[in-house]
C-alpha cells in the first residue's frame, strides 16, 4: 500500500494542505513517525514536536500491551486485559514509574535537552503517525494534551482499522486517514519498506531539523 515513510508523508500532505490554521502544531506520537513528520512539517511550513510515550507489556507476554505511559506521567490502561491477566493497578503504576525513569526520562534529555513538552496552550494539535492499530495510545495522548490546555486534537495517519476509526471519531475533533481498513492486519503489513528508527537516528534528525519546534517556541 505504501512504499515507505516518504510516501505516507506525501499522501497525508495532500489531505492536510488545505486544513492547516495559523496556530497548528504537528505532534509525533511514535518514534517511527519521526521521518514522516519531519518531511510533512517542512512541507506544510508548520512546526512539530514529539509526545514521548512507551508501552507497558504484560509480565506474561512481552508482545501484549496492557497500558501506556506518557512523558507527563499520564497512564492509559486496557482494563479488560489487566483483569484477564489478574494484574493489579498498583502493579501497573509501579511498572509505569520504572518505564518512565528508565526509558522516557532519557529520551526527554536526548531529544529535548531535559525539557518536557510545553507551550501548547490554545493550539490546534494534529497528531501524526504512520498508522494506528488500537485506541489505547490515542486515549493516552488525548489525556496528556488536555492537561496542557490545547484548543483541539486531530489525528492524521497513513492507515488504521475501520473499527478503531469509529471509536476514535467520538473523542477526536478530526481524523484524516489515507487508508481505513476493514480487515486490518498490522501497520508494517501496509508499509513495504518499514524500518525501526533508533534513538540516535531520531536525535540526529531533530538536531538537523529546521522544522522541529524548540522548547522556547
Amino acid at each position: 500500500m505504501f512504499n515507505d515513510y516518504k510516501e505516507i508523508s506525501e499522501k497525508i500532505f495532500e489531505i492536510l494542505k488545505d486544513k492547516i490554521v495559523d496556530d497548528t502544531i504537528l505532534l509525533s506520537i511514535s518514534k517511527n513517525s519521526i521521518p514522516t513528520i519531519e518531511a510533512l512539517s517542512c512541507k506544510l511550513k508548520k512546526p512539530y514536536d514529539i509526545l514521548i510515550n512507551e508501552t507497558i507489556s504484560s509480565p506474561n507476554n512481552r508482545e501484549c500491551e496492557i497500558a501506556r505511559v506518557s512523558e507527563n506521567e499520564n497512564i492509559a490502561i486496557n482494563r479488560d486485559l489487566i483483569e484477564a491477566f489478574d494484574i493489579s493497578q498498583d502493579e501497573i503504576f509501579k511498572r509505569a514509574k520504572e518505564i518512565y525513569n528508565t526509558n522516557i526520562l532519557p529520551q526527554i534529555y536526548q531529544f529535548r535537552k531535559g525539557e518536557k513538552l510545553t507551550n501548547l496552550e490554545n493550539r490546534d494539535i494534529i497528531l501524526i503517525d504512520n498508522g494506528i492499530e488500537d485506541e489505547l495510545k490515542i486515549y493516552l495522548v488525548a489525556k496528556s494534551l488536555i492537561d496542557l490546555n490545547i484548543k483541539s486534537i486531530s489525528l492524521a495517519v497513513g492507515v488504521m482499522p475501520k473499527d478503531i476509526y469509529q471509536i476514535l471519531d467520538l473523542i477526536i475533533d478530526n481524523i484524516y486517514a489515507v487508508e481505513i481498513i476493514e480487515d486490518f492486519v498490522e501497520i508494517d503489513h501496509y508499509i513495504k519498506n518499514s524500518i525501526e528508527i533508533k534513538d540516535d537516528e531520531i536525535k540526529n534528525i531533530l538536531e538537523k531539523s529546521k522544522c522541529f519546534r524548540r522548547v522556547d517556541a
